[in-house]
Formats: C-alpha cells, structure tokens, sequence
C-alpha cells in the first residue's frame, strides 16, 4: 500500500505500479489487476477496513472509499478503481481465513 487518503469523508488506498501493458483502455487494465494484484487488493481493503475499525455496513458505505492502482506508464487512462461491497470484504476475509486455516492441519 502505497498511500492510504482521505477524500470527502471517506479513506481509500491507492497502489503505484509500474508494469507495462500493451494497452490501457479499461479491460485491459482492470484484467491486468484482477489476475496479478487481486489477492494483495484484498488483503490491503481488509487491512484497512480493519484499521478503520470498521464492523458494520453502514459504517463501511461512510467511511471506505474503495482502491486505487495507478499505472504509471500509463497514466491518466491507466488507473484503475474499486470499491468492493461490504459483503465482498466478509467473503474475502473468510476466503483468507479458510486459506490460512488449511496450513495449520
């Protein structure tokens, strides 16, 4: 996590990368992130909702504002941004949680 702001009341992260992608129209950018950076977006949203201390969906809608990665390459088109629902972050932590459980047996 590169930088972690605040914008309107809500806090995000955002992520400077510097890979080069044969394109930057928006599938490829947002393909590019899902199947290289997908586990660490999740793991950096649940670090900061954490952090946050954030433990219930209204708090969530007021407080995060989602994820940010910025291409440098390829910038201003190579920016790429989220904002998981509250059920996704319940879901990524139980994945997570399910994944580190399954080396302790």
């Amino acid at each position: 996590m590169d930088v972690i702001f605040e914008h309107e009341g809500r806090v995000y992260f955002g992520d400077w990368k510097t890979d080069r992608l044969a394109s930057w129209d928006e599938a490829a950018v947002e393909g590019h992130v899902t199947r290289n950076y997908g586990l660490q977006e999740q793991l950096y949203a649940l670090a900061l909702v954490r952090m946050l201390g954030i433990a219930t969906a209204d708090d969530y809608q007021a407080r995060f504002g989602g994820t940010l990665y910025l291409f440098v390459r390829g910038l201003p088109s190579g920016v790429r941004s989220r904002r998981p629902s509250f059920a996704e972050i319940g879901q990524w932590q139980e994945e997570i949680a399910a994944r580190l459980g399954e080396g302790n047996t």
